[in-house]
């Protein structure tokens, strides 16, 4: 699996990309079409997102689980994200049914904290936001939409997984002027809205999944970024709450879940 299947399964998806727009700027490649602009466009932004110290930054996201029925329902959440690198993150996640989770890395442990059910899990982890990553879904295979973009490797290669890519234009997300720029790989289509000048911020993205059955979509929308919020490392540690159970991490072993069960749906 290649790093922006990976960060696909995690977060973003598909757009139908059968359209031509006139201002697109394509060279051909045999029957690919890459779009040199979009590519930079894309390249900016995880370098900026990579290279910003500090981060917190809200982000409303919503998900297709497909049924046993066939039919596609959506789900959603907000999550809120907390970055201090090299070593410290901390999301806190508000599901619409009202159950609410927490992540917390402080460059020692990995914790996951069930508020609604007032139950946690914990392992140690030593290492930097990357490395915590990587184990938290490689190792104990735990869905964490949106952790690709904040890494501070480019979570793809372009010559081995984009096979066309096209700039739709301008548009305006939150009020910010911003490239939409769409990518093509053979298992997910992304378009994502990225604010133009001197901060490249992700304003909005779509991913869709096209082997899965009925090419359910993903879709987030950011807000209040914030490049240099002021972070205590208390921030980022856990401290169980009373009666707090402590249980053990239980790996999603089928990522095509994510689809087809509203409770292991992306969170």
């Amino acid at each position: 699996m290649t790093l922006l299947t990976r960060f696909a399964y995690i977060v973003f998806l598909f757009i139908a990309l059968g359209i031509t727009p006139p201002n697109s700027i394509s060279q051909e490649t045999g029957s690919q079409n890459i779009d040199s602009e979009s590519i930079t466009d894309l390249q900016k932004m995880f370098d900026f997102i990579g290279e910003s110290e500090t981060i917190s930054v809200t982000a409303e996201s919503n998900y297709d689980a497909r049924q046993k029925s066939g039919q596609l329902i959506e789900f959603g959440a907000i999550s809120k994200w907390y970055i201090k690198r090299p070593n410290h993150v901390r999301v806190d996640i508000y599901n619409r049914d009202g159950t609410e989770r927490s992540f917390y890395f402080d460059g020692n442990s990995i914790t996951l904290y069930d508020k609604s059910q007032n139950v946690y899990a914990s392992v140690i982890k030593k290492g930097n936001l990357d490395q915590a990553f990587d184990y938290y879904m490689d190792v104990l295979d735990m869905p964490m939409p949106l952790a690709e973009l904040f890494s501070e490797k480019h979570p793809f290669d372009i010559n081995k997984s984009v096979i066309s890519s096209m700039n739709l234009g301008e548009s305006k997300i939150n009020g910010f002027a911003c490239n939409d720029v769409a990518f093509r790989t053979e298992e997910v289509d992304l378009q994502v809205w990225i604010e133009q000048g001197k901060k490249p911020l992700p304003q909005r993205l779509v991913i869709t999944y096209k082997e899965s059955p009925g090419n359910p979509q993903y879709r987030a929308r950011f807000s209040d970024w914030n490049l240099s919020p002021k972070l205590n490392n208390s921030l980022f540690e856990f401290k169980p709450p009373k009666e707090a159970e402590k249980i053990q991490f239980t790996p999603v072993t089928n990522k095509d879940q994510i689809t087809e069960d509203k409770n292991k749906g992306g969170q």
